[in-house]
């Protein structure tokens, strides 16, 4: 099981499936002022005009922060994404989770900063999609990044 792991001031540009992908039980693990741009961009597309399909499918891959494979009750620790810039997922989402809510729940998510203005989603949390113009409901009803920010559609901060 990861445990007491940082990853800490990196730039991850064009990953083709995700710049941080948990699908084990982990504890103190720490994702915190990263800046992503272009998840599911760069060689991951290889010239296709749509996401290839894989084993998620329909699911999109392409996502800034992907949590998956985690059995239903055996989160056992806290994982803290903080502080990061998710710039762009065109293909899917910042935050994109596959596991059981209270799972979930595990995952703190503060002071990030959202820019998605060329894919529809920024979050899919708790079995729910969110556009990228709802990030206040997207706040209220997750709970996640009480302090954190977005952009709007048109690319405005609010």
């Amino acid at each position: 099981m990861p445990e007491r792991i940082r990853f800490s001031s990196n730039l991850f540009i064009n990953c083709g499936f995700a710049a941080y992908e948990s699908r084990e039980p982990s504890k103190e693990i720490f994702f915190e002022y990263n800046t992503c741009v272009n998840t599911g961009g760069g060689f991951s597309m290889q010239g296709e005009d749509k996401l290839r399909v894989s084993s998620l499918y329909p699911h999109p891959v392409g996502n800034h922060v992907f949590m998956w494979m985690i059995d239903k009750g055996t989160q056992p620790g806290r994982v803290y994404i903080r502080n990061n810039i998710f710039y762009e997922a065109p293909y899917g989402c910042a935050v994109f989770s596959l596991i059981d809510p209270e799972d979930e729940a595990n995952f703190v998510f503060d002071y990030n900063t959202y820019w998605q203005t060329k894919g529809k989603y920024i979050a899919r949390i708790r079995g729910k999609y969110y556009r990228a113009g709802e990030f206040c409901k997207y706040q209220t009803e997750s709970g996640n990044d009480v302090h954190g920010i977005a952009a709007k559609p048109e690319g405005e901060l609010f």
